[in-house]
């Protein structure tokens, strides 16, 4: 009987990297059986054309290194960015890493020195209980988790730890010694192995305080971390759900990679879960909603997370990174196959909440793990009229009636193309136009754009038919697949309109998924714009005085003040086919601070969104 034994496995990362369909396998777990390993196994990997690369897989760890992986992240950046652009996000990633130390230094370590300042005068002091499952972590990890806790500037605090029948001998007795060292960490240990969901649960079960918080049993917190919660609920107790930044921390301690998560974004959370640490939940949430569900293990914090916000008060955003994520080199996993399930079940945990909404939709895994597409189901497809500024160009117009979709209708200005669905009004504004539409809907597209899919109507028309929805900015990018404009950001400290992502390849995800995922907005341009016609007329319109790179942003923050939402949505997608004009002028960021002044601070981003060249 041969001792070794292949099995091949479908590894998503290699796929990815290579263009391979998702159904070829070209992974493996080489299995030996009945074989002395003292230190190492020598692999000898033949090639089709005969070359040999040699594989040094030591006693009991994963072939992976922190060197193979950085070899997969650079073929995967050049991949999907192309060699160039995957040397452009190298400087990007080095450029911002040196301006995330210098903002540590400038920004973090004066706002942890008033945050203790403030905290002589707080006068709501509730206790906040922390759950943390445990499982076979390192002692050197739990301890610095446990260390992170007993540091904190804010003392009522009670920690929970819940150890899911760990096998490694050293986690009972550390427990006990941990608890032993300060009455307010509390121990629990599970007879059988569950999932992180029943140890967690287990946590909670002997939690005492009026607020609970989840961290994982090898991170650490910031230690005013509590003490920013406790602030924020000193401003407003009506917060029962709050989060907040986070980082990661390497082996040796460097802090990298910040996440600077935007205000509370309903739509972004239905596409991945951007909230993950820190979290703290007001108690009474928990015992609404239930704690966390095995059937969602996998994604069982996303599912929480989505249940946790249906029900609380208000949501609320602590904009300081009081989380580090604790990154081990050690394998994840021989068979990436394996974390499939948890896609599926974030992809489950969403559907669950469209059900719990009422909302009738369909949700699918995109090609980004742990992203999620929603298509909304509607039972009529009402008229949408296309309202074209300028004289459109031929290849615009032909591009416009191979649409798929029912009934529309094109608007504009002029044009010698004859069909009976354009009807040209010469000389007329986008206003004019919009009051002689015929459609329920109007489509806003500035001259030289054109739809790369013929079936851009149904995108375009999947959000803003939701309650509550005002308008849905679609994404431009270039000829040579760039980001041209997917919303833009109003930076008053900067005297700027910034375009988000603008120069990124239209392959990559962006900034945490900012061009690659439907997400709510403050500010948008009127270049590709789709909205209720009834809506649009009732705002008044653009405004015809202002310059024309900003009647779409003023628009936005008219529709704001009508507590409507403005959705940016990727999906609903357009080519601009002349030079990149997507700027605004100084003329015209002047034009809009002499018509407003509080209303040009957006609601929706992370004020620290610049700091490192976000």
């Amino acid at each position: 009987m041969n001792p070794l034994q292949v099995n091949l496995i479908y590894r998503p990362d290699v796929n990815e990297v290579f263009g391979i369909d998702s159904t070829e396998k070209f992974g493996f777990i080489l299995t030996a059986k009945d074989m002395q390993v003292s230190d190492a196994v020598k692999l000898l990997v033949l090639d089709h054309q005969d070359q040999v690369y040699p594989i040094i897989a030591k006693n009991s760890q994963s072939a992976s290194t922190p060197v193979t992986r950085k070899i997969r992240h650079l073929l995967g950046s050049i991949k999907r960015n192309g060699f160039s652009g995957a040397v452009k996000n190298y400087q990007r990633s080095k450029q911002q890493s040196a301006n995330y130390e210098e903002w540590m230094t400038k920004v973090e370590e004066p706002t942890r020195a008033q945050l203790i300042e403030a905290s002589k005068d707080l006068t709501f002091q509730p206790k906040i209980s922390l759950v943390v499952p445990v499982y076979n972590v390192d002692e050197k990890w739990l301890r610095a988790c446990v260390k992170s806790l007993t540091d904190q500037v804010y003392s009522n605090w009670e920690l929970c730890l819940a150890d899911d029948a760990s096998p490694k001998a050293h986690i009972k007795p550390l427990l006990e010694e941990l608890a032993a060292a300060d009455e307010r960490v509390k121990i629990v240990l599970r007879e059988k192995n569950g999932h992180i969901s029943e140890a967690t649960n287990s946590a909670i079960e002997i939690t005492t305080g009026d607020y609970i918080g989840f961290m994982d049993n090898d991170d650490i917190l910031a230690d005013t971390a509590l003490l920013a919660v406790v602030n924020a609920l000193n401003e407003n107790q009506n917060r029962e759900f709050i989060y907040t930044d986070e980082d990661k921390l390497s082996m040796s301690g460097k802090r990298f990679d910040p996440f600077f998560k935007p205000n509370w974004n309903e739509t972004l959370l239905l596409g991945h879960n951007y909230i993950t640490h820190f979290v703290v939940v007001k108690r009474s949430i928990v015992e609404t909603v239930g704690g966390l569900r095995t059937e969602f293990n996998g994604s069982q914090d996303y599912d929480f997370v989505l249940r946790a916000t249906e029900a609380a008060k208000e949501i609320h955003h602590v904009s300081n990174i009081l989380y580090h994520w604790r990154t081990i080199e050690t394998s994840v996993a021989m068979d990436p196959q394996s974390k499939e399930y948890a896609y599926v079940a974030g992809q489950n945990a969403v559907q669950a909440a469209l059900e719990r909404r009422k909302i009738d939709g369909v949700v699918s895994m995109t090609k980004n793990y742990g992203a999620y597409k929603i298509d909304f189901r509607y039972e009529t497809e009402p008229k949408v009229s296309i309202v074209l500024s300028g004289k459109p160009s031929e290849k615009q117009l032909m591009k416009l009636l191979a649409t798929e979709w029912n009934e529309f209708e094109i608007l504009a200005g002029s044009t010698d193309i004859k069909d009976a669905r354009i009807r040209a009004f010469a000389g007329k504004n986008e206003n004019e136009l919009a009051r002689e539409a015929a459609g329920e809907f109007l489509v806003f597209l500035t001259v030289d754009l054109v739809p790369t899919e013929s079936t851009w109507l149904q995108e375009a028309m999947n959000f803003v038919r939701l309650p509550n929805v005002g308008a849905v900015a679609g994404k431009v990018i270039s000829k040579d697949d760039a980001i041209l404009n997917c919303g833009v950001i109003i930076d008053p400290a900067h005297e700027r309109v910034v375009y988000e992502q603008q120069g990124l390849s239209n392959k990559t995800i962006g900034t945490y998924f900012r061009p690659a995922l439907p997400r709510e907005i403050y500010t948008a341009t009127e270049d590709a714009l789709i909205l209720q016609k009834d809506a649009f007329l009732t705002l008044g319109g653009f405004d015809m005085e202002l310059p024309a790179e900003i009647k779409g942003i003023d628009f936005s923050i008219r529709l704001a003040k009508e507590e409507k939402k403005l959705i940016f949505d990727p999906y609903f997608e357009v080519r601009y086919s002349g030079e990149n004009h997507f700027n605004v002028k100084k003329e015209a960021y002047e034009a809009l601070t002499n018509k407003y002044s509080q209303e040009l601070n957006d609601p929706l981003i992370n004020p620290n969104q610049f700091s490192i060249g976000g």
